[in-house]
């Protein structure tokens, strides 16, 4: 059962010491500056979405952003579910050591969470010690949040 509550989590994944690796906690920050509806939690789970994981139960929805190696140019954006992705084929997508969709998986084995899970992926440029994101996806930021946004008033019980 879902919690009207607590409709829609947002979860940046990343590690911020990698440059681009980074993008999708950079991406909460500034959804947190700019203010969200009521009913969305922002979540940063760092290179640890698998900790994170168990408080998912409940969401109705739930967005993840993350750097995600899709094989084309930086700053391109990638929008998919969960049953787009085929681990076993083609490896896992996240840069992390244990995925978000390995957690998920692992997770629903003893609690309830969502299917209405979309993951918004920046391809990133520069993967090596920094705390800048690369101009690249600098400049593609604005349009990660507005596909955020677009994903939370898509939600049919919320109202912005």
């Amino acid at each position: 059962m879902y919690d009207n509550k607590r409709r829609i989590a947002v979860i940046g994944v990343g590690n911020i010491l990698m440059a681009d690796e980074g993008v999708g906690i950079r991406v909460l920050d500034k959804l947190k500056e700019r203010g969200v509806p009521e009913g969305i939690d922002l979540i940063d789970a760092g290179t640890s979405f698998f900790d994170i994981a168990p408080t998912l139960e409940g969401y109705r929805k739930i967005i993840i952003i993350d750097a995600t190696r899709g094989g084309k140019s930086p700053g391109t954006l990638y929008k998919f579910r969960e049953s787009d992705i085929n681990v076993h084929n083609e490896g896992a997508i996240s840069l992390h050591d244990f995925g978000v969709v390995e957690s998920l998986k692992l997770e629903r084995l003893i609690r309830q969470i969502s299917d209405n899970i979309v993951f918004i992926g920046i391809e990133p440029k520069n993967i090596k010690p920094s705390l800048e994101l690369s101009d690249t996806i600098e400049n593609v930021i604005n349009r990660v949040i507005d596909l955020v946004m677009a994903e939370i008033i898509k939600d049919s019980e919320l109202t912005v």
